[in-house]
């Protein structure tokens, strides 16, 4: 038998808000979860303040108070799980809004995905890890000639790292936005943000490649005690390079919160340039950053409020930085 048109437009619509709306009711449950857990703190006030009716419920005061025990452990574990799952579903949701599908910008395919200023966000936002983008303009010869290498780039990368690309002529305000001023520009993007630019002469498809893998290296490394990190100093500060620092950062776990996103940042920034450390106790001095160099002489101590920002303004007072793209590819 032949469906009508309007039972196969129907059959179609339902196949495609299926997922939607499993993930409807699942949220719907956890709410329920909720309702159903302020429902019992509020009988457990009920019966902690004597107005429950304990004939109606078939419970002697003795059995009263054991239950109430009972629940009153049970619940602060039962509503952070019922938090958690909620925030995990409703971040999910809104992730899912801004998510692009790798198929569909090349990743999986092992192509170069080409943005728009609409896709350039999301995109940035879904490949936390790493992407590198090249931003280019169709009749720049420069550009030209590094398409067939970054192709290449992209095959030999599929699966680990997307390498997209921007019109510039179609996006002048995005690219703009970017501080773009010359065709091709190669920018890589970590947790959302433009932290570093490729050399000029990392233009061919095997030099992509290894730029990337080492970009997409961790840029901080973490000690888990204060004494690990005293252990290694002097062996750190001989490998440290003459015009540069060790930059160590102590925090305690609360602490950490606020300080490892920051230093993280800066750590990419000046990735190639100087090493970074993360210890997870605070120094004994109460001392949040300092600076490491050869001999104890040339060592400084952060004293402002941690920030990215202030962090880079920091370090630039003391280390010399070249030039803004990495050391490592500048041969």
């Amino acid at each position: 038998m032949v469906k009508k048109a309007s039972e196969q437009k129907k059959d179609k619509a339902k196949s495609k808000g299926g997922n939607e709306i499993l993930q409807l009711q699942k949220i719907g449950g956890i709410a329920a979860g909720v309702v159903l857990l302020l429902a019992v703190l509020a009988g457990l006030a009920k019966l902690g303040s004597g107005k429950a009716d304990e004939k109606k419920i078939g419970l002697d005061s003795a059995q009263n108070k054991q239950l109430q025990e009972q629940l009153a452990q049970q619940l602060p574990s039962i509503k952070a799980q019922l938090e958690a799952q909620l925030e995990e579903n409703v971040n999910s949701r809104w992730l899912s809004t801004l998510a692009v599908q790798p198929h569909l910008i090349g990743d999986e395919a092992g192509k170069v995905g080409a943005l728009t200023a609409k896709t350039f966000l999301p995109t940035m936002i879904t490949y936390q890890h790493g992407v590198l983008v090249d931003f280019y303009t169709p009749g720049c010869g420069h550009c030209k000639k590094l398409e067939p290498h970054f192709t290449s780039a992209a095959r030999r990368l599929k699966g680990k790292t997307p390498l997209m690309k921007v019109d510039c002529s179609k996006y002048a305000s995005l690219c703009e936005d970017h501080g773009i001023t010359r065709y091709p520009t190669l920018k890589w993007f970590r947790k959302g943000l433009n932290v570093l630019e490729a050399s000029p002469r990392t233009r061919d498809a095997d030099k992509i490649v290894k730029w990337v893998d080492w970009a997409s290296e961790d840029a901080l490394t973490v000690f888990d005690t204060v004494a690990e990190i005293d252990e290694s100093l002097q062996t750190l500060r001989d490998v440290t390079m003459p015009n540069a620092s060790l930059i160590v950062a102590y925090a305690s776990k609360d602490e950490s919160i606020a300080v490892l996103p920051e230093l993280e940042i800066v750590a990419e920034m000046l990735r190639g340039k100087t090493a970074f450390i993360f210890v997870k106790e605070p120094a004994a001095d109460g001392i949040s950053v300092r600076a490491y160099g050869k001999t104890p002489e040339t060592d400084a101590t952060f004293a402002g409020t941690i920030s990215a920002s202030e962090l880079l303004r920091w370090i630039a007072g003391f280390m010399e930085v070249r030039n803004k793209w990495d050391i490592e590819t500048d041969s």
